[in-house]
């Protein structure tokens, strides 16, 4: 009976001692939803960004369960957060490669737009601040739109 508790109070210790040196790796680790409004904030603030709630968008471009419009470094960011990561791929594959159209309609832009996607979440930029676009691309990864 010892021997068998000293057997599983070892393979404990070893199972606390391997999930604590994974912890401490420094790897990322992403939940299987993958990003969402409230991530995405807490990234730009772990960045070193202030974020302001600005609302939701004026006019809208997609379909989301949350649309917010944010101002970051004096720019406008609108993020549009969908109930899965399939729903956000299906509104994102109406977006033209080079945003000219959204679901086979002309799409107008102030200026250049920056679109981003990851997990559940659409994200948009329109304008030609390098750094903002720098940010984005350091959180979100690469635009799979860009005009």
């Amino acid at each position: 009976m010892k021997r068998s508790v000293s057997v599983l109070l070892v393979v404990a210790l070893l199972a606390v001692s391997i999930a604590a040196s994974a912890c401490g790796s420094g790897e990322a680790v992403q939940t299987s939803s993958g990003a969402t409004y409230i991530s995405f904030v807490g990234d730009l603030n772990d960045a070193g960004v202030t974020v302001e709630d600005l609302g939701e968008p004026e006019a809208p471009r997609f379909t989301a369960k949350v649309g917010k419009a944010l101002a970051v470094r004096s720019e406008e960011i609108r993020v549009y957060e969908y109930d899965s990561a399939d729903s956000m791929e299906a509104e994102a594959a109406k977006v033209a490669a080079d945003a000219s159209t959204i679901d086979g309609k002309p799409a107008e832009w102030e200026a250049t737009p920056h679109l981003f996607k990851d997990g559940r979440i659409l994200v948009v930029y329109v304008g030609d601040n390098a750094e903002t676009v720098d940010l984005l691309r350091s959180i979100l990864g690469d635009e799979f739109a860009v005009g």
